[in-house]
């Protein structure tokens, strides 16, 4: 018997519960599936085949704002809506008790290319760095101006920079991190240190692999131990972030030896939120 249509299924229905009165126990696996097919129909929307697209539109436009399903995403989960841009604020512990626990940022000149609300560039400040120039692709008055990092466009700095440094935008599948990858080892030449906070498993990947591990320039991958938070949550509720974060670090050696990169672990401590 196929469930092909409304009727079917009903009828299906009647027939097993039916024979259900005069002996549930010779039929217990067909009502199981009977009721998983309802299950898999989702509530409200009866037997027979799934809805289309379009109806479902239709369904929407008669409900309030409210009621409307939509999906959502936040940073790399879903139960958050995806912020403009990608524009994620990076606590100061990142850079003061992890990064700067490793590389040694006194006097150096940094550039964050994505500074977003100047957080980082804050951060990199109290961590000793001698100048940050900041620079993101839309005017959020906290930069020295306005760059498409991705672009041609170049600086307008007064020397060169020691640092490339930022929380990138992630981008649908890691396209935007990548091409600030990309885009971050040819303005890094054959000097400086090109740091960028990723997702811990960004190295992963295997199309990625000329990045990290048939890269000559990179360097290390400092491991954060303590989650970051990234939304706040406004019912009282305790954050939970479920994303680990690595710093990776690229820096050019005149060595033709490739040494494969130093794994390293901070902050060494908790840090209170």
């Amino acid at each position: 018997m196929g469930l092909n249509t409304n009727q079917d299924g009903k009828n299906l229905i009647n027939l097993i519960r039916a024979r259900e009165e005069r002996s549930f126990s010779l039929f217990p696996c067909c009502l199981s599936l009977a009721r998983a097919y309802q299950v898999y129909q989702g509530p409200g929307l009866g037997l027979g085949p799934r809805p289309s697209r379009a109806l479902m539109q239709r369904r929407n436009s008669r409900k309030g704002p409210r009621e409307i399903w939509r999906p959502r995403m936040g940073k790399h989960g879903t139960e958050y809506a995806r912020v403009e841009r990608d524009l994620y604020p990076t606590p100061h512990w990142v850079v003061m008790e992890a990064l700067a626990e490793h590389v040694d940022l006194r006097g150096l000149t940094a550039w964050d290319c994505a500074s977003g609300d100047g957080s980082m560039v804050q951060a990199l400040r109290l961590a000793g760095c001698a100048r940050v120039y900041a620079t993101d692709i839309v005017d959020r008055g906290e930069q020295d101006e306005v760059l498409d990092f991705l672009s041609a466009q170049t600086p307008k700095l007064e020397r060169p920079t020691d640092l490339i440094c930022t929380n990138p935008p992630f981008g649908h599948g890691g396209r935007l991190a990548t091409a600030f990858i990309e885009e971050g080892l040819r303005r890094m030449g054959d000097r400086g240190i090109l740091a960028l906070l990723l997702p811990c498993d960004f190295d992963s990947a295997k199309t990625r692999a000329r990045y990290f591990g048939n890269c000559p320039d990179f360097a290390a991958k400092i491991v954060l131990r303590q989650r970051v938070i990234w939304f706040k949550r406004d019912d009282g509720k305790r954050e939970a972030p479920r994303e680990n974060s690595a710093w990776f670090l690229w820096q050019p050696s005149p060595l033709r030896i490739h040494h494969p990169p130093a794994i390293l672990y901070s902050p060494a401590r908790q840090i209170g939120i």
